[in-house]
């Protein structure tokens, strides 16, 4: 079986040709194209080769060596495509860290949210339990915490190249989360997403009321958000990348044709086959078969 395999990593790593070589060897693989040289974008090639055990398998062994060299090596049954609509998570996938971790933790209750939210994205409880929970404890803080998260917001790098060079090539470019507004409408805009999708942070007067609105934004909403744009733009699930890191994300990141786990927890890495945990954004595009050549940003 014909099988291609998209190597990548970020700028910093001095071994991903040492990875490459022993990819190559150990699966019998050839360079097809190199895709990145880029001391900004990251390093990134396209390998190419007949399996000759089964793909799972295959993918499993080449993770493992990927993983030593910190490389992300990810394994495709069929060549690379770019794709027509990309759907991503915001918290711990565009941005560093969970927004509403982050506002907990100007509001003084920081550690009981953080515990809430890591078993939560973790998919040990559920998600819309957890976040009215949170939310509850957050009842009566002030509003204007909210600046403060946008203020000290870190976005992830690679991002904006990410959007930019999908944009430019007619995909269109959509935030969607489990988050809120607030910051999803600043992201979306600094970032130039076609739009943003999230909760709505309900306030009484000049302070939180802590509860969320309704109806809640979860990974059943997700995938409805995507099979909505689907239609809207004539498109099936094999144009279409998700990307994101936490349990609330699987539903999106299983339809879609390419969808990629983002430094993912535990679960997600355990059922999520496309993977990027050492490099940056730019890696979304090389796994679609672009090069260094067409990156924007």
């Amino acid at each position: 079986m014909q099988v291609f395999v998209v190597c990548s990593t970020a700028p910093t790593q001095p071994h991903f040709e040492d990875c490459l070589t022993e990819v190559m060897a150990d699966a019998d693989l050839t360079r097809e194209k190199t895709l990145s040289q880029s001391s900004l974008l990251g390093h990134a090639a396209l390998l190419s080769g007949q399996a000759k055990i089964p793909d799972e398998a295959l993918r499993a062994r080449l993770r493992e060596i990927g993983d030593t060299y910190k490389v992300d090596v990810n394994l495709f049954t069929q060549a690379p495509q770019k794709k027509r609509l990309l759907l991503s998570d915001m918290d711990s996938t565009i941005i560093q860290g969970e927004s509403l971790d982050e506002l907990s933790e100007f509001a003084g209750v920081g550690e009981e949210i953080k515990a809430i939210t890591k078993r939560a994205m973790a998919g040990e409880i559920d998600f819309v339990g957890a976040l009215r929970e949170r939310l509850a404890m957050l009842k009566g803080k002030p509003a204007s915490l909210t600046d403060k998260v946008i203020a000290h917001t870190s976005i992830f790098d690679g991002a904006s190249q990410l959007v930019a060079t999908m944009r430019a090539h007619d995909a269109r470019c959509y935030l969607v989360s489990g988050g809120f507004t607030f910051l999803t409408s600043h992201i979306a805009a600094l970032l130039s997403f076609d739009g943003h999708y999230a909760n709505e942070l309900l306030l009484e007067g000049d302070v939180l009321a802590g509860v969320p609105s309704t109806p809640i934004l979860d990974s059943h909403s997700k995938v409805n958000i995507m099979n909505d744009l689907m239609r809207e733009f004539w498109l099936d699930s094999e144009q279409v990348m998700t990307i994101g890191d936490g349990a609330n994300d699987i539903p999106m990141l299983s339809k879609a044709g390419l969808g990629v786990a983002w430094q993912g927890k535990p679960l997600v890495r355990d059922k999520i086959a496309l993977q990027l945990n050492h490099s940056t954004h730019c890696g979304g595009l090389f796994l679609q078969g672009y090069d260094e050549s067409q990156i924007i940003g």
